[in-house]
């Protein structure tokens, strides 16, 4: 059975209403032109006197009624400004939701109401038990009232997000100035954004204004074709979210409608239960990044707080090793050749720390010689592979002799990021974290040396976390500053791989710049920008930017593709952020933003059982994500517990100790 879980705005306009339908919206994304219905074929010409042809509705009530979703008050006249009910509503999205393929559950599902005609019965109570409707608090159903426009917004993004297995959210706030105060605002700006509302002609929406069967005729015609256009329930490929708030790995089918397969707990207790001699000793393990090898039989997960780096079975999604990798452990990525895993361990944050004591933003302490590149050697041949740590490479070492022969001073000896060529030969890795640590240095894998010829100055190269390696070029990023009132655009470099070249500096046109990924195909870059929410899609081959996305996601940070590449993958933050600098790295969404590659729009979100504190504030907090294809060796555990979703012991971390921009706090020097 498929986890939903929505928010309190979303709960409260179930409970008051079953809406039906505005008109449409002023503010939507990139994508199809308004009113594009699914009739792109001629259809004939529907038989009611009172449609004029080319009013403004009149085509999508041809459309409505040749697809049998609507039809007339009798053989001859629609009566297209009549107010809809709610009985009716909830038929004519029951029939979309049928026509776009979405199976329904049996009226006896769902809870009986007294006051629907019989006409509407069966379909009130199949969508009541899926949750798209809800009666009202005296037990009735309100069946012939009229819906307003903005119940009617509410209904077709409840429709939706079932349709799609994911809470249709807005990324954007404030669609029409009118609706401001109106109950169901969120849901009219998430109806904005998927082009199911248009509004009126003055750019305001009437939230309280009745819907008429005109009106619901385009919009429903508008969620069939975005049933259809964005079809993600499946080729999804099986998505693992990372919660570093709640220390838990959550996995969903992204062939099955983003069904949750289960939830793995890596927190310490959990793990120490679990009988692993290097579990967690401190509150948290912060799982923050996830890779898997190339085989996707394993998972690795590096663990910032926790200092591990934990290996789960991909296939039985079981822990089957911890390994104390070190203080910091923020990325652990696998050699496209298999033969290990090589983790960056931030270590003492600063270059130089002047506290005697350093600690991590939750009071652990952090040995001043852990910055580190540390090896994990794989045989994924053996039957049942070993797990243990291999070389640990201390960056400061490394780095040594590029300064001493260069005449720099590297700002950091922290590794942060890193990705490797195509024959496993270098790791180009960024260091950091804070804005102002940024470098990159390449390290040879075999000698576990730098590369002397790849030496760039700090002061010009100033890469602090994403980065991608290809045959042709390295792309990679720094944030910009991330101070409040303070901050600024970030850039992103363009590195020739064979010679080293520094062949272009840009501008990332938004603060924060973080996650950056090239697609399935090779032919793009997608760089999402964390405190401005945007997002910019370059071409691989000019390197030119192609599309600007304004409002990606809430918070976006990291990126991953499904297998077939048509869906982009993009964590969201909590209000709450285990990493990064507090006002750059709050969100409001946590979870994952699921956006069509093509179109660029936010289809939905998936969203994790919300968790609080004692203070009753929500600490859900994705960071990492990771996407593999499930294998017919695949097994699944026996259920887990569900999370608590009424408190959760975790204590706040102390904003003052929090300025880095990805993982552990700036050292003080």
């Amino acid at each position: 059975m498929r986890r939903r879980w929505t928010s309190a705005v979303l709960a409260a306009a179930l409970a008051v209403s079953t809406g039906v339908a505005p008109v449409a919206a002023s503010t939507a994304s990139a994508g199809h032109a308004p009113g594009d219905g699914p009739c792109g074929e001629a259809v004939p010409r529907a038989p009611f006197v009172d449609v004029v042809a080319g009013t403004a509705h009149a085509d999508a009530i041809d459309c409505a009624h040749a697809r049998d979703l609507v039809r007339g008050v009798t053989a001859e006249r629609f009566a297209p400004e009549r107010a809809v009910t709610r009985a009716q509503a909830a038929s004519l999205v029951a029939r979309a939701l049928e026509q776009g393929g979405v199976t329904l559950p049996a009226p006896d599902e769902g809870s009986a109401f007294g006051d629907v005609a019989a006409a509407h019965r069966d379909n009130v109570r199949r969508l009541q038990a899926v949750g798209v409707v809800q009666g009202r608090t005296d037990g009735s159903f309100g069946g012939d009232a009229p819906v307003t426009r903005e119940q009617f917004a509410s209904l077709m993004v409840r429709a939706l997000s079932h349709a799609r297995g994911l809470d249709v959210l807005a990324a954007a706030r404030g669609a029409f100035p009118d609706v401001a105060s109106a109950a169901h605002r969120a849901n009219v700006d998430a109806a904005a954004e998927q082009w199911l509302l248009l509004g009126r002609r003055d750019s305001t929406f009437a939230p309280g204004a009745v819907t008429r069967r005109d009106q619901a005729a385009s919009v429903v015609t508008r969620l069939l074709a975005e049933i259809g256009r964005a079809d993600v329930r499946t080729a999804g490929g099986e998505v693992w979210a990372l919660d570093q708030g709640t220390d838990r790995i959550h996995v969903y089918d992204g062939d099955a409608g983003f069904e949750e397969l289960v939830t793995i707990d890596v927190r310490p207790q959990a793990l120490r239960d679990a009988g692993f001699a290097a579990a967690p000793t401190g509150q948290f393990t912060v799982p923050h990044m996830i890779e898997f090898d190339s085989r996707q039989r394993y998972a690795f997960v590096a663990a910032t707080a926790g200092g591990v780096t934990i290996v789960v079975d991909a296939r039985s999604k079981q822990v089957v090793e911890v390994l104390p990798t070190g203080p910091g452990s923020h990325m652990a990525a696998v050699t496209p050749d298999d033969s290990a895993v090589w983790v960056a361990v931030i270590g003492t944050a600063g270059r130089h720390s002047t506290r005697a004591n350093p600690t991590d933003p939750y009071g652990a302490p952090i040995p001043a010689q852990a910055r580190k590149m540390v090896e994990i050697p794989l045989d994924l041949d053996a039957d049942e592979p070993g797990f243990a740590i291999g070389r640990e490479l201390q960056l400061e070492d490394l780095v040594a002799p590029l300064e001493a022969a260069n005449g720099w001073e590297y700002p950091s000896y922290s590794p942060i990021c890193h990705q490797y060529t195509a024959d496993s030969s270098q790791a180009w890795i960024t260091l950091g974290p804070s804005w102002n640590q940024g470098a990159l240095v390449v390290l040879d894998l075999a000698s576990g040396t730098l590369v002397p010829d790849a030496a760039f100055d700090p002061q010009q190269v100033r890469a602090n976390c994403g980065i991608s390696v290809t045959e042709d070029r390295v792309i990679v990023n720094w944030s910009g500053r991330v101070e409040p009132g303070a901050d600024s655009n970030g850039e992103w470099y363009v590195i020739d791989p064979r010679t080293y070249e520094l062949l272009d500096v840009r501008d990332t046109e938004g603060f924060d710049a973080h996650g950056l990924r090239v697609t399935r195909d090779g032919s793009e870059y997608w760089q999402v920008n964390r405190l401005t929410d945007n997002a910019l899609v370059i071409d691989a081959e000019t390197l030119e930017v192609t599309r600007r996305i304004p409002a990606i996601a809430d918070t976006p940070d990291i990126l991953d593709y499904s297998p077939d590449g048509r869906l982009l993958y993009v964590t969201q933050r909590g209000p709450t952020p285990r990493s990064g600098a507090i006002h750059a790295a709050s969100g409001q969404q946590p979870g994952v933003a699921v956006v069509d590659v093509a179109s660029g729009r936010r289809l939905g979100v998936l969203r994790q059982a919300p968790v609080t504190n004692a203070e009753g504030g929500l600490v859900n907090d994705v960071h990492g994500i990771g996407v593999r294809v499930a294998s017919d060796d695949d097994t699944l555990p026996a259920p887990v517990a569900a999370i608590s979703t009424a408190s959760f012991d975790a204590r706040v971390a102390d904003p003052a100790t929090f300025g880095a921009h990805c993982s552990l706090p700036v050292a003080q020097v």
